[in-house]
């Protein structure tokens, strides 16, 4: 079981970490005199992004949400922009616009590494932006990866090549396969991490290097590391993620979060 820092010391360190992660993506733009942009959804990923990046004095940024008109993510999304005073660009998804190039998103851009749907309307959404006043296009992708969404349970497990499945179609051919490279890992966690999140979701990106280049403070080398390495039982079912928000970033869990269809301060 990892040996980092635990309860509020682990606060505190996870706060400084993604706080220096976000200085040196948005200072990116700032080098090569590109304006900031980031994705934002009505989960805590996206918004810690947001949130923690105004705070640290970048205020001129505008947010990108695509999605259904008038789903909870837009809603949301639009918000926390309002509440921000930053503008908020979003593309809607309807009519299935966003499948008539399918083969070049889901397979030509990113090998077919992806679920084809998925990269499809993301690219179609990011390929609506003007991008020539943009830098890198800023995300929370993974956040919650790292903080328990992989674990079992609150101890580290070794890894289980059954789950993380997208489909059984072919479950049988690739059994033994599946099972020699979960064996190449040292738990469950980090299993997932790279099948499910590096490969499957992090892959996705792929399909928006026509147009921008995706990063996430969560996957700086640097806040990964630390993250990791703080005991399964302190990250297990979000735990540390909740109490990073309560004590430290306390406005972005004043906003409705998508997946319990609450403010995540009245789930405290």
């Amino acid at each position: 079981n990892p040996s980092g820092p635990r309860g509020r010391e682990a606060v505190e360190a996870i706060d400084e970490s993604f706080a220096a992660s976000v200085r040196r993506q948005y200072a990116f733009d700032q080098s090569i005199s590109r304006a900031h942009i980031g994705s934002l959804s009505g989960g805590l990923d996206s918004r810690m992004d947001a949130f923690v990046a105004y705070e640290e004095g970048f205020r001129e940024r505008v947010n990108f949400t695509f999605g259904a008109p008038g789903c909870a993510d837009m809603q949301i999304a639009q918000e926390m922009a309002r509440a921000l005073v930053q503008p908020q660009l979003t593309v809607g998804l309807t009519g299935g616009a966003y499948l008539k190039d399918f083969t070049r998103y889901a397979c030509v851009l990113n090998g077919g590494i992806s679920i084809g749907f998925l990269a499809a309307h993301g690219s179609f959404a990011v390929s609506q932006v003007n991008w020539e006043r943009y830098g890198i296009l800023h995300s929370g992708q993974l956040g919650d990866a790292l903080f328990g969404s992989f674990l079992l349970g609150p101890q580290v497990s070794a890894p289980n090549p059954k789950l993380g499945t997208q489909s059984d179609l072919f479950a049988d051919e690739v059994t033994e396969r599946k099972a020699q490279i979960a064996a190449e890992f040292g738990s469950h966690e980090m299993f997932m991490f790279y099948v499910r999140g590096l490969l499957l979701v992090n892959g996705g990106n792929a399909s928006y290097f026509p147009y921008t280049i995706p990063v996430s403070p969560f996957l700086d080398t640097e806040f990964a590391q630390l993250a990791f390495s703080i005991p399964a039982e302190e990250r297990w079912e979000n735990k540390l993620y909740a109490e990073w928000i309560r004590i430290k970033r306390t406005r972005a869990g004043e906003f409705v979060w998508n997946k319990s269809a609450a403010k995540l301060s009245s789930k405290l």
